[in-house]
Parts: structure tokens; C-alpha cells; sequence
């Protein structure tokens, strides 16, 4: 396979402060769209010297596009998810169109966790 740079996931302008990382996109077929999942620190927990310190408040973004390389355009600030300081991260759909999120967290000490999405796919239900 080849990677190609397409430009940015979202217009630089529209991007909150903070630290990104980890994205995931997966597609969902009754919206016809494109849905990038993000983790987020804030940049009011984002202290470079001691990153330790904001991973408890950190969470996930979400951003939709009609192409999976963009522009994408936030949906939701922060995910509701059962459990706060969203880590390392996996999406699933599966051949029903459901779509589920497998994360751990440090409010769960880092046990995995899955919940299952809403139909847009932008937001958690909290339901395993």
C-alpha cells in the first residue's frame, strides 16, 4: 500500500485547543457518513511536562464527513461514556449496522469497557 497526504482531517480554523490523538474512522450505512473518533486532552489539562496529570480528564471527539479523508466536521465535544478518562480505543459495526466502542479508562483502572453507539454513531449509549 502507498499513503497518501490528503491535507488536514478538519479545517485548522475549526480545531479546539488541545492535544489529538489516536484517531479511528469507520462508516456508518444509514447516515452515509464518515465518523472520526478522537482522544482529546483539553488544553487546560494539557501540561507537556506532566501529560500524566491530564489523562483523567481526557476524552473523546467526534466528527462526521461525507469522504473518509474530510473535511470533518465536529458532532460531539465529549463522548458520554460510562467511564471518564477515555484511553486506548477500538470501533466495531457489525453486519447489523451496530456500531460498539471497546475503551478502557482510568475511571475504570483501565479495564475494558464496551458500549454500544447511538445510531449516528457520535455518542455512547453507556449499554455494553
Amino acid at each position: 500500500s502507498i499513503w497518501l497526504c490528503l491535507g488536514s482531517a478538519a479545517a485548522p480554523s475549526s480545531a479546539l485547543p488541545g492535544i489529538y490523538f489516536r484517531p479511528k474512522v469507520i462508516y456508518n450505512p444509514r447516515t452515509h457518513k464518515y465518523v472520526l473518533w478522537v482522544n482529546r486532552l483539553a488544553a487546560s489539562y494539557s501540561n507537556r511536562t506532566i501529560p500524566l496529570f491530564a489523562y483523567p480528564k481526557a476524552t473523546y471527539i467526534v466528527a462526521t464527513a461525507d469522504s473518509p479523508s474530510g473535511p470533518f466536521q465536529l458532532e460531539t465535544l465529549q463522548v458520554a461514556t460510562r467511564y471518564t478518562g477515555g484511553g486506548d480505543f477500538a470501533l466495531l459495526v457489525d453486519g447489523l449496522g451496530q456500531a460498539f466502542l471497546a475503551y478502557d479508562a482510568w475511571g475504570n483502572d483501565h479495564r475494558v469497557s464496551i458500549e454500544r453507539l447511538d445510531p449516528t454513531f457520535t455518542d455512547s449509549l453507556g449499554l455494553s
